[in-house]
Protein backbone atom coordinates (compact mmCIF):
# COMPACT_ATOMS: atom_id res chain seq x y z
CA UNK A 1 0.00 0.00 0.00
CA UNK A 2 1.03 3.37 -1.04
CA UNK A 3 0.15 6.78 0.90
CA UNK A 4 -0.77 9.83 -0.82
CA UNK A 5 -0.54 13.47 1.06
CA UNK A 6 -3.54 15.14 -0.14
CA UNK A 7 -2.21 18.77 1.88
CA UNK A 8 -0.57 19.76 4.92
CA UNK A 9 -2.65 17.98 7.73
CA UNK A 10 -1.28 14.77 9.24
CA UNK A 11 -3.99 12.28 8.13
CA UNK A 12 -3.61 10.40 5.12
CA UNK A 13 -5.56 8.27 2.52
CA UNK A 14 -4.43 4.91 2.11
CA UNK A 15 -4.87 4.13 -2.30
CA UNK A 16 -3.62 0.94 -3.69
CA UNK A 17 -0.54 1.01 -6.28
CA UNK A 18 0.34 -2.42 -8.16
CA UNK A 19 4.00 -3.12 -7.31
CA UNK A 20 6.15 -2.66 -10.44
CA UNK A 21 8.67 -5.11 -9.67
CA UNK A 22 8.26 -8.88 -9.36
CA UNK A 23 9.45 -9.75 -5.84
CA UNK A 24 6.56 -7.03 -4.65
CA UNK A 25 4.47 -8.52 -6.63
CA UNK A 26 5.06 -12.03 -5.57
CA UNK A 27 4.39 -10.66 -2.21
CA UNK A 28 1.28 -9.13 -3.07
CA UNK A 29 -0.62 -11.87 -4.82
CA UNK A 30 0.57 -13.93 -1.22
CA UNK A 31 -1.33 -11.23 1.09
CA UNK A 32 -3.98 -9.12 -1.14
CA UNK A 33 -6.95 -11.58 -1.17
CA UNK A 34 -8.78 -9.29 -3.66
CA UNK A 35 -5.24 -9.06 -6.36
CA UNK A 36 -5.40 -12.53 -7.37
CA UNK A 37 -8.78 -12.88 -9.35
CA UNK A 38 -7.78 -9.43 -10.35
CA UNK A 39 -4.56 -10.15 -11.62
CA UNK A 40 -4.98 -13.81 -13.07
CA UNK A 41 -6.75 -13.81 -16.96
CA UNK A 42 -9.46 -16.06 -17.89
CA UNK A 43 -10.56 -15.84 -21.38
CA UNK A 44 -14.22 -14.79 -21.04
CA UNK A 45 -16.11 -12.52 -23.52
CA UNK A 46 -19.55 -12.66 -21.78
CA UNK A 47 -17.45 -9.54 -19.82
CA UNK A 48 -18.31 -7.45 -22.73
CA UNK A 49 -21.97 -6.20 -24.63
CA UNK A 50 -20.67 -5.28 -27.55
CA UNK A 51 -24.09 -5.23 -28.92
CA UNK A 52 -25.44 -2.30 -26.93
CA UNK A 53 -22.32 -0.36 -28.12
CA UNK A 54 -21.57 1.72 -31.63
CA UNK A 55 -19.06 -0.49 -34.46
CA UNK A 56 -16.24 1.56 -35.06
CA UNK A 57 -16.63 3.92 -37.89
CA UNK A 58 -13.83 6.36 -39.71
CA UNK A 59 -13.87 10.13 -39.08
CA UNK A 60 -14.72 12.09 -42.17
CA UNK A 61 -11.30 12.92 -42.30
CA UNK A 62 -9.83 9.08 -42.90
CA UNK A 63 -12.54 8.93 -45.05
CA UNK A 64 -11.96 11.94 -47.01
CA UNK A 65 -8.34 10.97 -47.46
CA UNK A 66 -9.09 7.58 -48.42
CA UNK A 67 -11.48 8.47 -51.43
CA UNK A 68 -8.71 10.96 -52.55
CA UNK A 69 -6.02 8.49 -53.11
CA UNK A 70 -8.54 5.44 -53.95
CA UNK A 71 -10.44 7.87 -56.98
CA UNK A 72 -7.84 9.89 -58.05
CA UNK A 73 -10.51 12.63 -58.72
CA UNK A 74 -9.93 16.31 -58.40
CA UNK A 75 -11.62 19.29 -57.53
CA UNK A 76 -15.85 18.71 -57.33
CA UNK A 77 -15.73 15.71 -58.77
CA UNK A 78 -13.80 14.41 -55.57
CA UNK A 79 -15.53 16.71 -53.09
CA UNK A 80 -18.66 15.02 -54.37
CA UNK A 81 -17.27 11.50 -54.07
CA UNK A 82 -15.69 12.23 -50.19
CA UNK A 83 -19.42 13.55 -49.41
CA UNK A 84 -21.22 10.59 -50.99
CA UNK A 85 -18.55 8.05 -48.97
CA UNK A 86 -19.40 9.66 -45.85
CA UNK A 87 -22.69 9.88 -46.27
CA UNK A 88 -22.45 5.89 -47.00
CA UNK A 89 -20.84 5.07 -44.08
CA UNK A 90 -23.29 6.86 -41.63
CA UNK A 91 -25.63 5.10 -43.09
CA UNK A 92 -24.34 1.96 -42.52
CA UNK A 93 -23.16 2.76 -38.69
CA UNK A 94 -26.62 4.28 -38.02
CA UNK A 95 -28.52 1.57 -39.50
CA UNK A 96 -26.28 -0.86 -37.54
CA UNK A 97 -26.85 1.01 -34.50
CA UNK A 98 -30.27 1.05 -34.69
CA UNK A 99 -30.62 -2.86 -35.68
CA UNK A 100 -28.55 -3.82 -32.79
CA UNK A 101 -30.90 -1.71 -30.26
CA UNK A 102 -33.85 -3.75 -31.69
CA UNK A 103 -32.31 -7.16 -32.10
CA UNK A 104 -30.89 -6.57 -28.33
CA UNK A 105 -34.70 -5.60 -27.15
CA UNK A 106 -36.12 -8.79 -29.21
CA UNK A 107 -33.69 -11.48 -28.75
CA UNK A 108 -32.26 -10.85 -25.42
CA UNK A 109 -33.98 -8.08 -23.62
CA UNK A 110 -37.28 -9.56 -23.33
CA UNK A 111 -36.35 -13.52 -22.55
CA UNK A 112 -33.85 -12.07 -19.85
CA UNK A 113 -36.95 -9.77 -18.73
CA UNK A 114 -39.05 -13.04 -17.71
CA UNK A 115 -36.03 -14.49 -15.71
CA UNK A 116 -36.07 -11.02 -13.23
CA UNK A 117 -37.07 -13.34 -10.79
CA UNK A 118 -36.46 -13.87 -6.71
CA UNK A 119 -36.16 -17.09 -5.21
CA UNK A 120 -37.42 -16.93 -1.74
CA UNK A 121 -38.52 -19.56 1.24
CA UNK A 122 -41.93 -18.67 2.52
CA UNK A 123 -43.29 -19.78 6.31
CA UNK A 124 -44.28 -23.13 4.86
CA UNK A 125 -40.96 -23.91 3.64
CA UNK A 126 -41.96 -24.06 0.14
CA UNK A 127 -39.85 -21.90 -2.30
CA UNK A 128 -41.46 -18.90 -4.19
CA UNK A 129 -39.99 -17.36 -7.28
CA UNK A 130 -40.81 -13.62 -7.09
CA UNK A 131 -41.46 -11.30 -10.11
CA UNK A 132 -38.62 -8.09 -9.91
CA UNK A 133 -40.29 -5.57 -11.82
CA UNK A 134 -37.56 -3.16 -12.74
CA UNK A 135 -33.91 -3.26 -13.45
CA UNK A 136 -32.70 -1.02 -10.34
CA UNK A 137 -35.05 -3.32 -7.71
CA UNK A 138 -32.86 -6.15 -9.33
CA UNK A 139 -29.80 -4.34 -8.50
CA UNK A 140 -30.92 -3.47 -5.08
CA UNK A 141 -31.10 -6.96 -4.76
CA UNK A 142 -28.04 -8.11 -6.16
CA UNK A 143 -25.91 -5.49 -4.28
CA UNK A 144 -28.05 -6.82 -1.47
CA UNK A 145 -26.88 -10.10 -1.28
CA UNK A 146 -23.34 -9.14 -2.21
CA UNK A 147 -23.77 -7.59 1.24
CA UNK A 148 -24.45 -10.45 2.59
CA UNK A 149 -21.90 -12.44 0.82
CA UNK A 150 -18.95 -9.82 2.26
CA UNK A 151 -20.37 -10.20 5.62
CA UNK A 152 -20.52 -13.81 5.91
CA UNK A 153 -16.90 -13.53 4.54
CA UNK A 154 -15.16 -11.74 6.65
CA UNK A 155 -17.41 -14.03 9.35
CA UNK A 156 -15.55 -16.89 8.23
CA UNK A 157 -12.30 -15.03 8.60
CA UNK A 158 -12.89 -13.81 11.78
CA UNK A 159 -13.44 -17.42 12.84
CA UNK A 160 -10.39 -18.80 11.00
CA UNK A 161 -8.53 -15.75 12.84
CA UNK A 162 -10.04 -17.00 16.51
CA UNK A 163 -9.35 -20.93 15.74
CA UNK A 164 -5.95 -21.19 16.14
CA UNK A 165 -6.03 -24.83 15.41
CA UNK A 166 -8.12 -25.17 12.21
CA UNK A 167 -5.98 -27.15 9.63
CA UNK A 168 -8.25 -27.19 7.07
CA UNK A 169 -12.06 -25.24 6.29
CA UNK A 170 -14.30 -25.23 3.60
CA UNK A 171 -14.63 -21.96 1.64
CA UNK A 172 -17.82 -20.19 2.31
CA UNK A 173 -19.68 -19.06 -0.88
CA UNK A 174 -18.31 -15.58 -0.68
CA UNK A 175 -14.95 -17.02 -0.54
CA UNK A 176 -15.51 -18.99 -3.85
CA UNK A 177 -16.74 -15.90 -5.85
CA UNK A 178 -13.42 -13.95 -4.56
CA UNK A 179 -11.77 -17.32 -6.45
CA UNK A 180 -13.46 -16.77 -9.45
CA UNK A 181 -16.83 -17.88 -9.14
CA UNK A 182 -20.15 -15.55 -10.45
CA UNK A 183 -22.60 -14.96 -7.29
CA UNK A 184 -25.21 -14.69 -9.80
CA UNK A 185 -27.03 -16.66 -12.88
CA UNK A 186 -26.49 -13.63 -15.07
CA UNK A 187 -23.24 -12.99 -16.35
CA UNK A 188 -22.25 -9.32 -17.44
CA UNK A 189 -22.84 -9.29 -21.02
CA UNK A 190 -26.47 -10.59 -19.71
CA UNK A 191 -26.54 -7.53 -17.11
CA UNK A 192 -25.60 -4.96 -19.03
CA UNK A 193 -28.08 -6.14 -22.29
CA UNK A 194 -30.94 -5.57 -19.03
CA UNK A 195 -29.50 -2.24 -18.24
CA UNK A 196 -28.51 -0.52 -21.61
CA UNK A 197 -31.35 -1.68 -24.20
CA UNK A 198 -34.22 -0.41 -22.36
CA UNK A 199 -32.92 3.13 -22.75
CA UNK A 200 -31.69 2.75 -26.34
CA UNK A 201 -35.09 1.16 -27.30
CA UNK A 202 -37.28 4.47 -26.51
CA UNK A 203 -35.08 6.42 -28.39
CA UNK A 204 -35.21 4.47 -31.51
CA UNK A 205 -38.06 5.86 -33.04
CA UNK A 206 -37.57 9.37 -32.61
CA UNK A 207 -33.75 8.87 -33.73
CA UNK A 208 -35.42 6.65 -36.77
CA UNK A 209 -37.47 10.04 -38.06
CA UNK A 210 -34.46 12.21 -37.62
CA UNK A 211 -31.79 10.15 -39.29
CA UNK A 212 -34.87 9.84 -42.32
CA UNK A 213 -35.16 13.66 -42.56
CA UNK A 214 -31.69 15.15 -41.92
CA UNK A 215 -29.49 12.30 -43.15
CA UNK A 216 -26.15 13.37 -43.51
CA UNK A 217 -26.36 16.12 -41.38
CA UNK A 218 -27.76 14.15 -38.58
CA UNK A 219 -24.08 13.78 -37.04
CA UNK A 220 -24.80 17.98 -36.17
CA UNK A 221 -27.72 17.78 -34.54
CA UNK A 222 -26.17 14.80 -32.33
CA UNK A 223 -23.77 16.56 -31.73
CA UNK A 224 -25.87 19.96 -30.38
CA UNK A 225 -28.75 17.39 -28.60
CA UNK A 226 -26.44 14.19 -27.87
CA UNK A 227 -29.00 12.57 -25.34
CA UNK A 228 -31.37 11.38 -28.43
CA UNK A 229 -28.99 9.61 -29.82
CA UNK A 230 -28.99 5.70 -29.04
CA UNK A 231 -25.25 4.46 -27.34
CA UNK A 232 -25.04 1.87 -30.40
CA UNK A 233 -25.18 5.80 -32.44
CA UNK A 234 -22.94 7.31 -30.84
CA UNK A 235 -19.90 8.92 -32.92
CA UNK A 236 -16.46 9.22 -31.37
CA UNK A 237 -16.78 13.33 -31.38
CA UNK A 238 -20.05 13.19 -29.47
CA UNK A 239 -18.83 11.21 -26.28
CA UNK A 240 -17.27 14.39 -24.91
CA UNK A 241 -20.62 15.93 -25.30
CA UNK A 242 -22.53 13.12 -23.19
CA UNK A 243 -19.35 12.93 -20.59
CA UNK A 244 -19.12 16.78 -19.99
CA UNK A 245 -16.11 17.09 -17.98
CA UNK A 246 -18.21 20.59 -16.71
CA UNK A 247 -19.29 19.32 -13.31
CA UNK A 248 -16.18 16.76 -12.68
CA UNK A 249 -13.78 19.42 -12.74
CA UNK A 250 -15.51 21.51 -10.30
CA UNK A 251 -16.14 18.40 -8.13
CA UNK A 252 -12.38 17.48 -7.96
CA UNK A 253 -11.87 21.78 -7.79
CA UNK A 254 -14.08 21.69 -4.61
CA UNK A 255 -12.43 18.68 -2.82
CA UNK A 256 -9.58 20.11 -3.59
CA UNK A 257 -10.09 23.32 -1.80
CA UNK A 258 -12.22 21.61 1.00
CA UNK A 259 -9.23 18.87 1.55
CA UNK A 260 -7.43 20.75 4.07
CA UNK A 261 -11.18 21.09 6.20
CA UNK A 262 -11.81 17.68 5.94
CA UNK A 263 -11.02 15.78 9.36
CA UNK A 264 -9.86 12.82 7.11
CA UNK A 265 -9.82 12.36 3.40
CA UNK A 266 -11.33 8.73 3.97
CA UNK A 267 -14.21 10.19 5.59
CA UNK A 268 -14.97 11.57 2.69
CA UNK A 269 -14.53 8.33 0.38
CA UNK A 270 -16.70 6.67 3.25
CA UNK A 271 -19.66 9.51 2.79
CA UNK A 272 -22.86 7.88 1.21
CA UNK A 273 -25.12 8.99 -1.02
CA UNK A 274 -27.25 10.18 1.92
CA UNK A 275 -24.81 12.01 4.23
CA UNK A 276 -22.69 13.80 0.82
CA UNK A 277 -22.36 17.42 1.21
CA UNK A 278 -25.94 18.56 -1.06
CA UNK A 279 -23.64 20.36 -3.52
CA UNK A 280 -21.45 17.36 -4.30
CA UNK A 281 -24.44 15.16 -4.80
CA UNK A 282 -25.48 17.89 -7.72
CA UNK A 283 -22.11 17.84 -9.41
CA UNK A 284 -21.95 13.95 -9.08
CA UNK A 285 -25.19 13.69 -10.43
CA UNK A 286 -24.46 15.35 -13.36
CA UNK A 287 -20.86 13.62 -13.42
CA UNK A 288 -22.33 10.51 -13.83
CA UNK A 289 -24.98 11.23 -16.38
CA UNK A 290 -27.89 10.48 -14.25
CA UNK A 291 -30.09 13.21 -14.46
CA UNK A 292 -30.48 15.09 -18.37
CA UNK A 293 -27.85 17.79 -19.31
CA UNK A 294 -31.05 19.80 -20.02
CA UNK A 295 -32.27 20.17 -16.80
CA UNK A 296 -30.51 21.99 -13.88
CA UNK A 297 -30.06 20.05 -10.71
CA UNK A 298 -31.43 22.47 -8.62
CA UNK A 299 -34.72 21.81 -10.21
CA UNK A 300 -34.60 17.97 -8.97
CA UNK A 301 -36.18 17.17 -5.17
CA UNK A 302 -33.05 16.42 -2.80
CA UNK A 303 -34.66 13.23 -2.30
CA UNK A 304 -34.69 12.25 -5.76
CA UNK A 305 -30.58 13.49 -6.39
CA UNK A 306 -29.49 11.12 -3.97
CA UNK A 307 -31.78 8.15 -4.83
CA UNK A 308 -30.46 8.33 -8.04
CA UNK A 309 -26.84 8.71 -6.50
CA UNK A 310 -27.74 5.47 -4.45
CA UNK A 311 -29.40 3.15 -7.29
CA UNK A 312 -25.85 4.14 -9.39
CA UNK A 313 -23.86 3.23 -6.66
CA UNK A 314 -25.49 -0.07 -6.32
CA UNK A 315 -25.00 -1.23 -10.08
CA UNK A 316 -21.35 -0.53 -9.90
CA UNK A 317 -20.92 -2.58 -6.82
CA UNK A 318 -22.79 -5.30 -9.22
CA UNK A 319 -21.11 -4.32 -12.50
CA UNK A 320 -17.92 -4.32 -9.96
CA UNK A 321 -18.42 -7.95 -8.85
CA UNK A 322 -18.49 -9.14 -12.53
CA UNK A 323 -15.22 -7.45 -13.28
CA UNK A 324 -13.19 -8.90 -10.18
CA UNK A 325 -14.02 -12.58 -11.42
CA UNK A 326 -11.97 -14.16 -13.83
CA UNK A 327 -9.25 -11.29 -14.26
CA UNK A 328 -12.25 -9.74 -16.47
CA UNK A 329 -11.38 -5.86 -16.95
CA UNK A 330 -8.02 -7.50 -19.01
CA UNK A 331 -11.36 -9.03 -21.18
CA UNK A 332 -12.67 -5.30 -21.80
CA UNK A 333 -12.53 -4.62 -25.36
CA UNK A 334 -11.27 -0.50 -25.27
CA UNK A 335 -15.10 0.29 -25.48
CA UNK A 336 -16.08 -0.99 -22.65
CA UNK A 337 -13.14 0.20 -20.46
CA UNK A 338 -13.67 3.60 -21.30
CA UNK A 339 -17.13 3.20 -20.68
CA UNK A 340 -16.77 1.51 -17.35
CA UNK A 341 -14.12 4.09 -16.21
CA UNK A 342 -16.30 6.95 -17.58
CA UNK A 343 -19.74 5.69 -15.47
CA UNK A 344 -16.74 5.52 -12.48
CA UNK A 345 -15.88 8.72 -13.12
CA UNK A 346 -12.09 7.66 -13.51
CA UNK A 347 -11.95 9.86 -16.68
CA UNK A 348 -11.91 13.14 -16.00
CA UNK A 349 -12.07 15.17 -18.94
CA UNK A 350 -12.73 12.46 -21.41
CA UNK A 351 -12.05 15.36 -24.04
CA UNK A 352 -8.79 15.96 -23.59
CA UNK A 353 -8.32 12.08 -23.25
CA UNK A 354 -9.72 11.51 -26.78
CA UNK A 355 -6.58 12.88 -28.19
CA UNK A 356 -4.69 10.01 -26.80
CA UNK A 357 -6.80 7.34 -27.99
CA UNK A 358 -4.03 7.17 -30.57
CA UNK A 359 -1.14 5.83 -28.37
CA UNK A 360 -1.23 2.51 -29.46
CA UNK A 361 -2.05 0.29 -25.74
CA UNK A 362 0.10 3.14 -23.69
CA UNK A 363 -3.30 5.18 -23.15
CA UNK A 364 -5.83 2.33 -22.72
CA UNK A 365 -2.91 -0.12 -20.47
CA UNK A 366 -3.40 3.09 -17.94
CA UNK A 367 -7.06 3.18 -18.06
CA UNK A 368 -6.82 -0.96 -17.14
CA UNK A 369 -4.52 -0.15 -14.37
CA UNK A 370 -6.65 2.54 -12.76
CA UNK A 371 -9.91 0.29 -13.15
CA UNK A 372 -7.78 -2.50 -11.13
CA UNK A 373 -6.99 0.21 -8.54
CA UNK A 374 -10.63 1.45 -8.64
CA UNK A 375 -11.44 -2.44 -7.82
CA UNK A 376 -8.78 -2.95 -5.08
CA UNK A 377 -9.87 0.28 -3.37
CA UNK A 378 -14.10 0.76 -3.91
CA UNK A 379 -14.80 -2.10 -1.20
CA UNK A 380 -13.72 -0.47 1.82
CA UNK A 381 -15.61 3.31 0.63
CA UNK A 382 -18.79 4.47 -0.28
CA UNK A 383 -20.21 6.80 -2.49
CA UNK A 384 -17.88 9.33 -1.71
CA UNK A 385 -14.98 7.90 -3.34
CA UNK A 386 -16.66 8.26 -7.15
CA UNK A 387 -15.17 11.80 -6.55
CA UNK A 388 -12.07 11.52 -5.06
CA UNK A 389 -10.46 11.00 -8.93
CA UNK A 390 -7.94 14.01 -8.11
CA UNK A 391 -6.43 11.50 -5.76
CA UNK A 392 -5.81 8.82 -7.26
CA UNK A 393 -2.74 8.88 -7.86
CA UNK A 394 -0.96 7.41 -11.57
CA UNK A 395 1.77 5.60 -12.30
CA UNK A 396 4.62 7.07 -14.29
CA UNK A 397 4.59 5.95 -17.74
CA UNK A 398 7.54 3.64 -17.02
CA UNK A 399 6.04 1.92 -14.17
CA UNK A 400 2.86 1.31 -16.24
CA UNK A 401 5.02 -0.12 -18.70
CA UNK A 402 6.50 -2.81 -15.96
CA UNK A 403 3.66 -3.39 -14.26
CA UNK A 404 1.91 -4.66 -18.00
CA UNK A 405 5.17 -6.52 -18.84
CA UNK A 406 4.75 -8.43 -15.19
CA UNK A 407 1.03 -9.03 -16.39
CA UNK A 408 2.20 -10.06 -19.95
CA UNK A 409 4.51 -12.52 -18.11
CA UNK A 410 1.78 -13.82 -15.61
CA UNK A 411 -0.60 -14.62 -18.32
CA UNK A 412 1.40 -15.46 -21.27
CA UNK A 413 0.17 -12.62 -23.79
Amino acid sequence: MNYYHLSSVSCVMKLYTVPSTRAALKVELRNNARLGPLWYRVNDSSVNASSTLPQEIQSKEQINERVAIESHAQGLSLKWKQTYAYAKALMHFYRHGVSSVWNNYFKEYRALKKNFKLTNIDNSGVQQSIKIPSFTKLTQEMAQQLYILEMERNTQKQIQKDDANMIKRVKSPSEAAHAGVSEFQLNRHQYQILHRTPKDFVKIPSFAVIFMIFVETTPLLCYLLPEITPSTCVLPNILPRLWSPKASIQLRDMRTKDSADLKSTEDAARQTAFNLPLAEVKLLVSTLRLKSKYVPAFMFPETVLRRRLQNHYNYLKVDDSFLSKNGNIWNLTEQELLLCCLERNIVLDIKQDSKLFGNGEQYFDELRLKLLRWLADFPDYNVGYIGLNHVLGEESVNDTKLIMNLWREDNKT
